[in-house]
C-alpha cells in the first residue's frame, strides 16, 4: 500500500531543538497558577477537565501528544518533539498516513499506530468525553476508517481535507495511549485493538473511556504504576500531594532529542494570587506565570532578581457586535461603515501603551499575532487606526455632528445615505456591556469611550458581573457591543479558522454574524487547499466583530534559571523545563 500512494508530506515550520543534554542535580521550582492546580491525569479529557492547568502544565510533561506544537515563543509545529514523523496526505485529500519513531512508554511497550488507533477508538465511541470534539467538523466524525501496520497509520476523511487544518486541529489533539490503560473497572478490555467503528468497538471503548475518566480524577492514584506505566515524555511524576504540589524526576526511559537538564521539577500549588506573589518576592520559585492585571495594578513590584518576560498568547480578543433583529440598533451595527468607524477610530496601540501598561498586543483580524510564524502565506493585518476616515465615512452616509454626536440627516438606502431601516434624527449612540471584574478592561474602554467620543460616536458602558456579562452576550437584547475581556483562545483545536465564532450558525458566534463569503472562506481553509491568508484579509476588513488589545502572556523567571531555547512564554501555555537549567 505505501509503495502505490503518491502523496505529498505538509508543509511544517521546523523549530530547531538542541543537543541532548545530561540531567544535573539541581531543581527547577514552577509555581502554580492560583487555584489551579492539575486535577486530571488522563489524556482523554472532559471538558470540565480541558485546562491549560491539566494538560499543557502537567500532562504533557509525561505524555507527549502526537505531534508537538510550541517552542519557546514560537506557537509552529516541532517534528523532532513529535511521536510519529510528519504527515502525508494523499493527491486526493482524503487520506493521511504517518508513521510513529519507535519511542517507548515507560512500561517497555513501544509507541506505535495501535497507540494512535486506541486513542481514535475511545473517541470515535465517546465523542463527547473529549473536550476536543467540535460536532460535525474534524474528528471522529470525518474520520471515516483508521487502519494500523505497525508503525504506520492511515486515517480516511469522509472529505477532502486542507493539509495544515488536519494537523493542527485534528491530528494534535490525538495522545498516543498505552495497551496498560486499555481495561475497565472489570479487567482488561480490547479498545487498543478491536477495529475502527468496528461493530463491537463501541461499547468496549466507551467502558474503558468511563473507567479512564473515572481514574483519572483520583489525584491520589496520579502516582501509581498504572499511569506512570504510559509515559513516554521527559518527566516522570514522582510525588503528587493533596495540595497540587508535583514533583517530576527525569525520565530514564525517555526516547526524545531533549533529556532533562536537571534532575528535580517541581510545582508548587497556591491558593491564592497573593500566596504566589509572596514566594516570588521571597525567592521561593524559579518560574511563574502571572495575569497582566498582577503587574499593572500597582500593587505588586517584581523584585530584581527576577525577569518579566511576555510574549503573545495563541488568542484574539474582540468586542461581540450584536447583528440580531431584536436589538433596536441592529440597523446601525449592519452597516459596513458604520463598523469601520468605529474600528478606525480605536487607538490599540494608544490603549495599550496609556491604559494596559503595554501588556497587551493589538488584534486586526481573527488571527492570534504570530499565526504568520505558523501558516506560509498569512501576512499580519495593519492596525487600522484613522479617526479622520472615521469621520469622513459618516458624513460621506448623511451624518452630521450635533451635540457632539452623529445624527442622521440624509435617511435612504443610496450610497451617501444612512442606510436601511435608520431613519432622520437618529444619532450613533450605543451600549457595551461589558465585564466588572478587571480593573484593566475598565481602564481600557474608559479611554475606547473617549476615541470614539473625538468622532462623534456615543458609547455607553454598563458593566455586569462576568457570568452575567457572558450570558447576556448570547442574548439578542439588551446591548449593542458586548466584552467580557477574555476573547477566544484557539485550543484544544490550534487551527484559528474561525468555524466556531464566525461562521454562520458556529457554537461560538454569539452575535449572529452572517455572510456567505465568509462562510466559503472559512470552508475552504479547513477542506481546500487554501491558506488562512484570505480568510484573515477579509475578517479584518469586514469587521464582524469589533478587534480589541489582547492581553500578554506573562512569565516571571529568576535571573540564574538559564534555557537553551530561551525563556520567552510558551503561547499555549506549555512547559518545556527540560530545555531549562539551574545553578
Amino acid at each position: 500500500m505505501r509503495g502505490v500512494l503518491t502523496c505529498f508530506t505538509l508543509a511544517l515550520a521546523l523549530v530547531s531543538t538542541p543537543s541532548l543534554a545530561t540531567a544535573s542535580s539541581s531543581t527547577i521550582t514552577f509555581a502554580e497558577s492560583p487555584g489551579a492546580s492539575p486535577t486530571f491525569i488522563s489524556p482523554f479529557a472532559p471538558c470540565a477537565d480541558d485546562a491549560v492547568t491539566n494538560i499543557n502544565q502537567f500532562q504533557y510533561l509525561m505524555y507527549r501528544p502526537l505531534y508537538w506544537f510550541g517552542l519557546g515563543g514560537s506557537p509552529a509545529v516541532v517534528p523532532r518533539l513529535s511521536l510519529a514523523n510528519p504527515p502525508i496526505l494523499s493527491p486526493s485529500r482524503t487520506t493521511i498516513v504517518l508513521t510513529t519513531k519507535g519511542w517507548h512508554f515507560a512500561d517497555g511497550q513501544s509507541v506505535t499506530g495501535q497507540s494512535v488507533l486506541f486513542f481514535l477508538n475511545l473517541w470515535k465511541a465517546d465523542p463527547t468525553g473529549l473536550c476536543a470534539t467540535e460536532p460535525g467538523v474534524g474528528a471522529p466524525d470525518q474520520i471515516k476508517s483508521v487502519g494500523v501496520r505497525g508503525d504506520r497509520v492511515q486515517i480516511n476523511f469522509t472529505t477532502p481535507v486542507n493539509a495544515t487544518w488536519a494537523l493542527y486541529s485534528v491530528l494534535s489533539l490525538i495522545t498516543p495511549l498505552p495497551d496498560a490503560w486499555d481495561r475497565t473497572a472489570s479487567g482488561p478490555a480490547s479498545c487498543a485493538t478491536d477495529a475502527y467503528n468496528g461493530a463491537a468497538t463501541g461499547a468496549v471503548c466507551r467502558g474503558v473511556a468511563a473507567y479512564l475518566t473515572q481514574q483519572g480524577a483520583q489525584t491520589a492514584t496520579f502516582t501509581n504504576a498504572f499511569w506512570q506505566s504510559g509515559v513516554d515524555g521527559p518527566w516522570r511524576l514522582a510525588h503528587f500531594d493533596a495540595l497540587g504540589d508535583a514533583t517530576f524526576v527525569a525520565n530514564p526511559t525517555y526516547s526524545g532529542p531533549q533529556r532533562p537538564r536537571v534532575s528535580v521539577f517541581r510545582e508548587v500549588a497556591f491558593s491564592t494570587t497573593s500566596r504566589q506573589l509572596a514566594a516570588v518576592t521571597a525567592g521561593q520559585v524559579d518560574l511563574a506565570y502571572v495575569t497582566a492585571a498582577t503587574l499593572a495594578t500597582g500593587t505588586f513590584t517584581v523584585p530584581s532578581s527576577y525577569q518579566t518576560r511576555k510574549g503573545p498568547p495563541w488568542s484574539i480578543n474582540y468586542a461581540v457586535i450584536n447583528f440580531s433583529a431584536a436589538d433596536p440598533h441592529a440597523a446601525l451595527l449592519r452597516q459596513l461603515y458604520i463598523r469601520q468607524a468605529l474600528q478606525d477610530a480605536l487607538d490599540q496601540n494608544a490603549i495599550i501603551t496609556t491604559a494596559l501598561d503595554g501588556l497587551a498586543y493589538p488584534t486586526t483580524s481573527p488571527l492570534p499575532t504570530t499565526a504568520a510564524a505558523a501558516f506560509p502565506g498569512v501576512t499580519r493585518e495593519p492596525v487600522p487606526y484613522d479617526p479622520a476616515a472615521a469621520r469622513a465615512l459618516l458624513i460621506a452616509h448623511g451624518w452630521v455632528l450635533r451635540g457632539g454626536v452623529m445624527t442622521c440627516q440624509r435617511p435612504g438606502v443610496s450610497p451617501d445615505e444612512c442606510g436601511s431601516g435608520i431613519t432622520a434624527g437618529t444619532t450613533v449612540s450605543l451600549t457595551l456591556l461589558a465585564s466588572d471584574n478587571s480593573p484593566l478592561l475598565t481602564r481600557e474602554l474608559a479611554a475606547e469611550s473617549a476615541q470614539w467620543s473625538a468622532v462623534g460616536i456615543k458609547v455607553t458602558t454598563v458593566f455586569r458581573g462576568y457570568a452575567a456579562v457572558v450570558s447576556g452576550c448570547q442574548g439578542d437584547t439588551g446591548y449593542d457591543l458586548c466584552e467580557w475581556g477574555s476573547g477566544w483562545t484557539y485550543q484544544p483545536q490550534l487551527f484559528p479558522s474561525g468555524e466556531q465564532i464566525l461562521a454562520t450558525g458556529g457554537s461560538a458566534n454569539v452575535g449572529g454574524y452572517t455572510n456567505g463569503h465568509m462562510d466559503a472562506l472559512i470552508h475552504a481553509s479547513l477542506y481546500a487547499r487554501t491558506s488562512l491568508g484570505p480568510y484573515a484579509a477579509f475578517a479584518a476588513s469586514r469587521i464582524p466583530v469589533l478587534y480589541q488589545p489582547v492581553l500578554a502572556n506573562i512569565l516571571l523567571t529568576r535571573s540564574t534559571i538559564t534555557s537553551s531555547i530561551g525563556l520567552a512564554p510558551n503561547p499555549y501555555g506549555s512547559l518545556t523545563p527540560e530545555y531549562d537549567a539551574a545553578p
